[in-house]
């Protein structure tokens, strides 16, 4: 159970393009889960580029650049690169 190390891991399947046989998942996703979020315990390890849980969105956005996309509903925001897509969601 990965709640108690704060980590969720999304796996999807794989796409066609990526020659593996069918029904095979690929992961999609890691989230580094804050303390209490979805009945998570924090994740204790180091978070990339220097970012940790108790930044707001003006700390975030001065680490990390503007965002490439915003949610019109929920508190979240997401940075787009060759390699990753990283999205980070604020509580108060």
């Amino acid at each position: 159970d990965c709640s108690s190390h704060g980590l969720v891991f999304n796996f999807e399947d794989a796409p066609d393009t990526a020659n593996l046989p069918d029904g095979t998942l690929v992961l999609a996703a890691v989230h580094a889960m804050a303390e209490g979020v979805e009945g998570h315990r924090q994740f204790s390890g180091t978070l990339p580029f220097g970012l940790n849980f108790k930044m707001n969105q003006a700390q975030v956005e001065k680490v990390l650049g503007k965002h490439d996309w915003s949610s019109p509903i929920l508190p979240i925001l997401r940075w787009n690169n060759a390699q990753f897509q990283l999205v980070v969601e604020f509580f108060d």
